[in-house]
This record gives C-alpha cells, sequence and structure tokens, in this order.
C-alpha cells in the first residue's frame, strides 16, 4: 500500500466515534497506523505477517479483538499475545516460518524487517515444509479419515 509514494497518515473514518466503533477489519491495520501516525512500508509489512499467518494456520486472526471498541482495541493492541505468537503457534510451525510471522507482526515497528528482507526469507522457506511433520501428519490422517468417511 505505501510502494513507491510517500509515508502518510491514513484517513481512519473513525476520528469522532473510538469509543462506539467496532474494531471489525481494522484488525489488519498495525498499531502506528491505527494510532494516527504515519503510515510506512513497515505498515505494510505488518499486513503481511497477519496474511501468513492466516493463510498458514487457517485460522482468522484477532477473532475475539474484531468486537472490540475500536479505542479500546488500539489501546490493548499486543499482536503476538493476542494471535498466540508464543508456545500456541511454536509448535506447529517450523522455526524460520514463525521466526518470520513474529517478526513482522513486531512493535515497534522499527523491528520489523523490511519487504527485501521479508522477501529473501519467504524465499529460503519456499521449497520447505512450514508446518512440523507432525502437525502435517495430523493433518494427512484427518482428512484421510474425512475422504473416507464421506465415501
Amino acid at each position: 500500500m505505501t510502494g513507491a509514494c510517500l509515508p502518510r497518515t491514513a484517513s481512519l473514518p473513525l476520528d469522532m466515534d473510538r469509543d462506539v466503533v467496532l474494531t471489525s477489519n481494522f484488525v489488519y491495520l498495525s498499531k502506528e497506523v491505527l494510532k494516527s501516525e504515519l503510515y510506512v512500508s513497515s505498515s505494510d509489512v505488518y499486513g503481511i505477517g497477519l496474511l501468513m499467518y492466516e493463510v498458514i494456520l487457517e485460522r482468522k486472526a484477532f477473532v475475539i479483538e474484531r468486537a472490540m471498541k475500536f479505542k479500546d482495541f488500539v489501546d490493548t493492541l499486543d499482536a503476538h499475545r493476542m494471535l498466540g505468537i508464543g508456545k500456541d503457534i511454536s509448535t506447529v510451525l517450523t522455526q524460520p516460518t514463525f521466526d518470520l510471522i513474529k517478526a513482522c507482526v513486531n512493535e515497534p515497528h522499527v523491528d520489523r524487517p523490511n519487504i527485501s528482507n521479508v522477501s529473501d526469507r519467504l524465499a529460503e522457506i519456499n521449497g520447505q515444509f512450514i508446518l512440523t511433520k507432525d502437525v502435517i501428519d495430523g493433518a494427512s490422517r484427518s482428512r484421510f479419515q474425512r475422504d473416507r468417511q464421506m465415501r
């Protein structure tokens, strides 16, 4: 979203109603953007981290928090804690995949990798398992059992 454009401040339609409006899909914006700070390329990296989280783990980010009032979400946003980035997902992802997702949603935004680094790390992961072998084996067994029951 930032691309070659200059950093900018996001224009959020909720400036007057932050105590009333629900968070909903605003969860995909980084904390600095939600606090009306500059939207810079590291803000896009945050969104990429959430996309990887959702696609790889097949779970929506911030499910419970979407129903929070916008102001409360912004005030309490801690992506690592809220997404279970730690013990919860470190046991199902390979270390390089876990490390990349974790780095992409780091706070403050200066602690996130730049887009070139994300691209390089994705290239390194490409062709490797992104989930641990136990998870893959379990998923294969459950898919096999489900397919078998459908016959």
